[in-house]
Formats: structure tokens, C-alpha cells, sequence
């Protein structure tokens, strides 16, 4: 269970840096997801 909660929060994490790095409209969309 441990195992697959770190991958989620790694898988999660690059996704952000993609995002942030898309641009700044991008940047309402890492929010929500974070949100949620």
C-alpha cells in the first residue's frame, strides 16, 4: 500500500513540474488538481 502511495505522489510530482513548466495557464490546473 505504501509502495503504490509513493509512486502516486511521484507520478503526481512530475506531473506538476510539467505543468508548471507548460506556462501559467497551466498553473490553474496544477491548483485544482492539488485541490482535489
Amino acid at each position: 500500500m505504501a509502495e503504490n502511495k509513493m509512486a502516486f505522489v511521484a507520478v503526481m510530482f512530475s506531473l506538476g513540474i510539467m505543468l508548471l513548466i507548460d506556462g501559467s495557464g497551466s498553473r490553474i490546473r496544477l491548483t485544482a488538481t492539488l485541490s482535489v
